[in-house]
Parts: structure tokens; sequence; C-alpha cells
């Protein structure tokens, strides 16, 4: 494991790396590196058309590359006091409290020029780094590793369409690869720029920088399967997420756990063909000095919503989370459901089970909003549970209604309910699948919504009983 030097502001002879005063001058003369290598970077250079940057590194021992302020006589390596420090305060990442004092003394790896981008390839560790291209900024290669901690990405131009593409070149739907942001902030400029990330990528504590403009499409493109922890989105009035009409969106959810939004953002803006599925755990839209969980779990999809709802909920509070009473509430979105095949899937609700071998129900409490109950090709339950025989295989159970139209053992996984609901709610039911765990362990269950034809709004009690 060796230790490099990058002075991109440095003229002269040198150029090896070995120190500050003959630190490498250029991007290209200073990777690619060793695995496992540590690399110090300060000063800037807007690299030419065409350049495909290799860090080197491998899967398994990326390069590290840190970012040291413009100016001063850092040692060699650097203390922690004199690399760059990033958005913290404290223990907490902010869009604003730093960024200003170091948009002078962050190291910058940009591109100068029309339609010029960065391109990138290899297995690299950033911290402390801004990524200013022209143009876009994408990856080479399906196969790579990438981690950006508190990093900026801004952007000269602005080209319509164009922006931080998180994926292989700049297409919408990619796999392969691993990238994972932390405290980064993104000032993505004007109105047509976009965000757009590999399925499996995680967004922690990131945020939008303030005086980012309102976009005409939404700044996220398309509803892939990654998630986005903590993060602070409520510095510009923008719709979230592009749902493309022809590129596919990946049918694992793209989830927002614990995030602040603008409160005049739109979630999602454009109309998909094809299956997506965005998640809000605890988002919230606006008031960002709000101290108390305002929803549990929202879920927006290309075959209906499933929202928190606080009115239509048992009378007896039997779903009481100890802030308030709740329900799930489906509303499916009919031309895309089909009965018994194609349904609005609900989030999982878990539960833990003492198991010996011996049969238990697993009941979840339904009503809906129409005048007439429901049968098991329009709701039905699905279960996973500790296998009956003994292994580490769970088992599948649902009481879903059988293949062509045939009712399962004349709809016995649906019956009528007694349980009283709120808001003049009459049409209690209940959904039941036996099941005989052998041993103790977690279960878990989720409720299927599939009636296309005059579709009321089901309410779910999400608190499952077993007996």
């Amino acid at each position: 494991m060796a230790t490099h030097y990058v002075d991109l502001d440095l003229t002269g002879s040198g150029d090896t790396g070995a120190n500050w005063a003959n630190a490498f001058q250029t991007i290209s003369s200073a990777f690619p590196q060793a695995a496992g290598d540590f690399v110090f970077v300060r000063g800037t250079e807007l690299l030419t058309a065409g350049t495909v940057i290799d860090f080197g590194g491998s899967a398994g021992n990326p390069v590290i590359i840190i970012g040291v302020p413009t100016g001063g006589s850092p040692s060699e390596p650097p203390t922690q006091a004199q690399i760059i420090q990033g958005w913290r305060t404290g223990d907490d990442r902010t869009v604003e409290a730093n960024k200003a004092a170091y948009d002078t003394l962050i190291p910058v790896i940009g591109t100068d020029g029309v339609n010029k981008d960065i391109v990138m390839d290899g297995y690299a560790y950033f911290y402390g780094i801004q990524f200013d291209p022209f143009r876009k900024f994408y990856f080479s290669t399906e196969d790579h590793y990438f981690v950006f901690e508190e990093c900026l990405f801004t952007r000269s131009q602005n080209a319509a369409g164009y922006g931080f593409h998180f994926t292989q070149t700049n297409t919408i739907v990619d796999v392969g690869g691993n990238k994972k942001l932390i405290g980064c902030v993104f000032d993505a400029g004007t109105a047509t720029s976009v965000i757009e990330f590999d399925p499996g990528t995680e967004i922690i504590e990131c945020s939008f920088a303030s005086g980012m403009t309102t976009n005409t499409r939404g700044i996220f493109n398309s509803a892939q399967g990654n998630i986005h922890i903590g993060c602070d989105y409520s510095n510009a009035a923008h719709d979230l997420v592009y749902l493309p009409i022809l590129a596919g969106s990946d049918s694992d959810p793209l989830v927002f756990d614990r995030c602040q939004f603008h409160a005049s953002s739109a979630l999602t803006d454009g109309t998909a063909d094809s299956d997506y599925r965005i998640e809000l755990n605890q988002c919230v839209f606006g008031d960002s000095g709000r101290t108390t969980r305002v929803v549990d779990h929202e879920i927006y999809s290309f075959r209906g919503n499933v929202l928190h709802d606080t009115v239509n909920h048992l009378t007896s509070g039997a779903a009481n989370d100890g802030l308030t009473d709740y329900s799930h509430a489906f509303t499916t979105t009919a031309a895309k459901v089909l009965d018994n095949y194609v349904p609005l899937v609900g989030p999982w609700m878990h539960f833990d089970v003492a198991g010996d071998g011996t049969s238990q129900t697993v009941t979840v409490l339904i009503n809906n909003s129409g005048a007439s109950d429901l049968e098991d090709d329009e709701v039905w339950l699905e279960v996973v549970a500790c296998s009956e025989a003994g292994t580490a295989k769970a088992n599948y159970y649902t009481g879903q209604m059988q293949l062509l139209d045939t009712p399962s053992s004349s709809n016995s996984f649906i019956s009528n309910d007694t349980t009283a609901w709120d808001n003049s709610l009459t049409q209690a039911q209940k959904l039941t699948v036996a099941i005989a765990p052998d041993y103790d362990g977690p279960m878990k269950c989720r409720v299927m919504y599939a009636k296309a034809v005059s579709a009321p709004t089901l309410y779910v009690n999400p608190e499952p009983t077993v007996a």
C-alpha cells in the first residue's frame, strides 16, 4: 500500500507523486493506482473531451482518494484536520453549513468545453472531491465500485436532459457496479438536469444545495431500485421522480426513508408504461421543524397506491402503533390490475411466532369503502413462515383463488368478520392462512389487492394476529 500526492495547480518539474513538492500535476499522470493505495488530491483540473479516468484498484481493495484544501502546507500525509471536512456540523451533515467555506478550497475534477463529460472506471473511495462535468457524469463499464463521501456534484453547462448518471453511460436501466453516496451535495443547476442511480445504490444523508431551480421533469430519472436514507431534498421545489414512458423502471422499489422534501414538490412526473414502485417511510414534505412522525409507510406504484390512513381504522384501535391508530388504504389503478393474477402489492407486515409443528392461523382484518364484500380473486393474503419440516427453507402460503376462476376451497381464506371499524365502514372481513411452523422465528405476510372493476378503497389493519 503506497501513498501518492496530486496537486492539480502545481507546475514545473517533478510529477512523480512522491510528495507535495513533486506531486502528480494531472489526473492522467496520477491514475490508475494499485489496489489499496492512498491518493491525496488538491487543486483543479478541467479534463479534455473523450477522457476516461481509470482510477485503478480492485473490487475488494479500492483506491482511497481524499481531498485536501487548496493552499497551505499540508503534512505528508495530511492530518485529519488538514483534509476537506465536507459538510459536517458536529455529527450532522447539513447542506450549507460548510459548503460556502469550501467552494474555493475543495479539489475539482471537471470538464471544460461543449458536450464534454466525466467518464469513470475502476474501484475507488472518494472523500471531499468536487465533480464538475460540463455536460454529464457516468461510468464507462458495468464492473466498478465507487463510494462517494462528502463529495460535491456540480454542473457547468446544464445541458438539457443531462446530469449525474451513477450508471453505465447515460442509460436509464443498468445493472452491475456498486455505488454508495454518503453526505454528498448535489447542485445540479437549472431546469432539465437529472440524477440517476443503478439499482442497489445507497444514498445516505445527501442533500440539494440551496438555489437549485424548479425542475421541469423529475430530478431523479426513473423509479429504480435504490434507497435514500435521511436525505434533505427540501432546497428546491421540483418534481422528484421522473417516470420514463419507454425505458423500463426496475421492479425493485425506489425507497425514501425518513427524508425531507420541499413543500411544493410533486413526487412523480411523467407517465410510465412499465412497472415501478416508490416507497416512502416516515418522510415529510415541508415543515422541517416537525418533531413527531406524520406517516408510517406509503407506496406509490404503477398499479396503485397504499397510503397511511388515520380515519378508517378499527374502532378498538388494535393497530395502535403508540402514536395513532391507522390502517393501510389500498387504491388500485383499475386498468393496471387483473383479478386474481396482477395485484397491487401491499407492504410486508412482520411478526414473531412460537413454533412447535402444530397448526396456527394467521389473520389480517380488512374492510372496504364499497357496498359488498370482496372475494378471494380480488384480495388475498401471502404468508412466508418458518418451515414445518424443520429445515432452513421458508414456506410460502397464499389465500389466492385457484386458477381458472375456481374458488380456493369455497373462499375458505376470506370470510366475514364482526370487528367494528370507524367511519361507518360496513364490509368487515378477515383474511386467514393456516401455517404449521416447526420452530420459533420471524414471519411476514402481505395483502394483495386485485379488483379490476369498480374497485373500492381497501382498508387493511396492519397488525396480523396468529393463534
